[in-house]
């Protein structure tokens, strides 16, 4: 399990005028488990992450835009999925060199609980947004005519 919590709220202006604001998340897994000497159940924690997103407050059909209004210390379904993408590059800054290198894995926050009925296709929608689509998509993705951030913001 994960839990979600607003942490940071930026208001900004896309290319087209269309206001929107950035929201940041701390995601931070969880297990419950049985306290071995108590017998006490416990949430124990495990890794934290940061995810930043865009949410639009009308005109652009983002999978985050349900955040919009969601002021800093609002917990949020959701969860951060890990899949196989179309390769691309990144650059790592290794001892003080610039590297590329050709990755082909993406995670990014998905706005649904994994037990969700429609949760793969919240996954598909949000690996799309963010301009990685899931590797089985591939084909889908390039006939789609969802347009992606990086279209709309100008990013």
């Amino acid at each position: 399990m994960t839990f979600n919590e607003v942490t940071n709220v930026r208001e900004g202006q896309d290319k087209s005028g269309r206001n929107f604001k950035t929201v940041t998340l701390n995601c931070t897994t969880f297990a419950q488990m049985t306290h071995p000497v108590t017998g006490a159940t416990v949430n124990a924690l495990g890794d934290s992450t940061t995810q930043t997103l865009n949410a639009w407050e009308s005109g652009v059909d983002s999978p985050y835009n349900h955040l919009y209004s969601a002021p800093v210390g609002t917990a949020i379904v959701g969860t951060v999925v890990s899949r196989s993408v179309e390769p691309y590059v990144i650059e790592d800054s290794i001892a003080g060199n610039v590297v590329q290198r050709t990755v082909d894995t993406y995670s990014c926050f998905v706005p649904a609980s994994e037990d969700a009925p429609n949760f793969e296709s919240t996954v598909k929608q949000a690996f799309r947004w963010n301009g990685h689509p899931v590797a089985s998509q591939e084909e889908e993705s390039s006939s789609s005519e969802e347009t992606s951030l990086a279209d709309i913001a100008g990013f």
